[in-house]
């Protein structure tokens, strides 16, 4: 199949997914999904051939082949899918790919659920367009006692329906990374292409980030300087120090929104819950290293924090303990591992979440 033919089936594809979605609004919505993803997907190149030409720059052909590498450990070595995500590139002359909205309550940390026909319920939702994610989460937040928050993305997996198309590509918005964010976000995306549960939105990225974490340890430890393992190891320590404040701030909000006070009182006691999380968040040696534009750019996102952003951080990370524990319980077997999360994806939603939280105690 031709580039030119398989641009025109891709379009096509599109129209049918959009004429699938019932109601106005939903096929404005689509439509902006279609034409955003389209954009990344026939705009993308072949990495070998980018990597030949004189005129793709050291630093970009240093990263490509770094990325051709992490894709190659990850279907030899992390068994995960081999297919032909990740092979190419696109430079979206942008930041980020997508733009995340996501909302819950003024006295809640459930998210709000949107259901789409392929990934299912998941709770965000995305805009190719920074400006219609603000639009949209400034709507949200003129309802009634409802907070939003909004989170650019660098990457996104399409669970790989879209690999007859090329699959999903490298983009300029991570390939400029560190070594470990760009090896270890090519192991998260497709670890949702190994594994997704419709509808559980905390099972798999807990299963992804597993899968991302233990994955670059044993990439590290392959290719690189025991020095290396040594800086993400590091790295991880500092995540979680993060980590934990914002599970001790969830945990206290948690406890706050059970209780039967007055919503002027619990407003107060929100405010006080919020003020001792940014206060921890500011102290923190990690500001000290900062340079003057991203100390701002900290800063901001200090005070930026609210309950939608406090129940995203725990979709990612409130299983992970207990998926990197089912690792060990499969003798750190790859394979071993998958058919056990395999089995613990078709108990019900509440008990696989708990048999997770139990693994991560012991």
């Amino acid at each position: 199949m031709t580039s030119k033919t398989k641009k025109k089936s891709l379009f096509f594809f599109f129209l049918f997914l959009i004429f699938l979605t019932p109601g106005c609004s939903s096929i404005s919505y689509t439509l902006q999904i279609v034409s955003g993803h389209f954009e990344v997907l026939s705009q993308s190149h072949p990495i070998d051939e980018l990597i030949k030409k004189t005129e793709t720059s050291k630093m970009l052909k240093q990263q490509l082949l770094l990325a051709k590498q992490a894709r190659g450990f990850a279907t030899r070595n992390l068994k995960l899918p081999e297919n032909s995500s990740y092979t190419r590139y696109t430079d979206l002359k942008r930041k980020s790919v997508i733009w995340n909205v996501v909302v819950a309550r003024e006295f809640s940390l459930e998210l709000q659920n949107w259901c789409f026909p392929i990934a299912g319920c998941v709770s965000y939702k995305g805009f190719y367009s920074k400006k219609d994610a603000e639009q949209f989460a400034q709507k949200k937040e003129l309802e009634n006692g409802v907070e939003a928050s909004i989170m650019a993305v660098p990457a996104y997996s399409t669970l790989g329906w879209s690999n007859w198309f090329g699959g999903d590509p490298l983009l300029n918005t991570f390939i400029y990374g560190s070594k470990t964010s760009v090896v270890g976000l090519i192991f998260h995306e497709l670890a949702h292409q190994k594994i997704y549960v419709k509808d559980d939105s905390a099972f798999n990225e807990a299963f992804a980030t597993a899968v991302e974490r233990d994955g670059v340890n044993e990439w590290l430890k392959t290719y690189n300087k025991p020095s290396d393992v040594f800086k993400y190891q590091i790295e991880l320590k500092r995540r979680s120090y993060f980590n934990d404040l914002f599970l001790k701030a969830r945990s206290d909000l948690k406890v706050l929104y059970s209780t039967k006070i007055s919503f002027d009182e619990m407003r107060i006691s929100k405010s006080e819950i919020m003020i001792n999380l940014r206060q921890n968040l500011l102290s923190s040696t990690h500001i000290n290293q900062l340079d003057e534009i991203k100390k701002n750019k900290y800063v901001s996102w200090v005070y930026s924090i609210n309950n939608p952003y406090l129940g995203m951080v725990g979709l990612y990370e409130d299983l992970t303990p207990g998926f990197r524990a089912l690792f060990v319980k499969s003798d750190s077997s790859w394979e071993e591992f998958y058919k056990e999360v395999k089995k613990l994806s078709k108990k019900p939603k509440i008990e696989r979440r708990n048999i997770l939280l139990k693994y991560a105690t012991e």
